[in-house]
């Protein structure tokens, strides 16, 4: 999420493309993922879904 983080120069080009592009969006994709759905632990989520 931290568009500031440090780079790893020594990466592949494929890692870098996987870790650094689109870094600048994530946060309001993540926001909006909290905001359109509903979020708990999975022990929670699992048995409620049972009951």
């Amino acid at each position: 999420i931290d568009p500031d983080q440090p780079r790893q120069h020594n990466a592949s080009l494929k890692s870098k493309f996987r870790h650094y592009t689109n870094l600048d969006v994530m946060e309001k994709k993540i926001e909006r993922l909290l905001v359109d759905f509903r979020w708990g632990r999975m022990d929670d989520v699992f048995l409620r879904r049972n009951d």
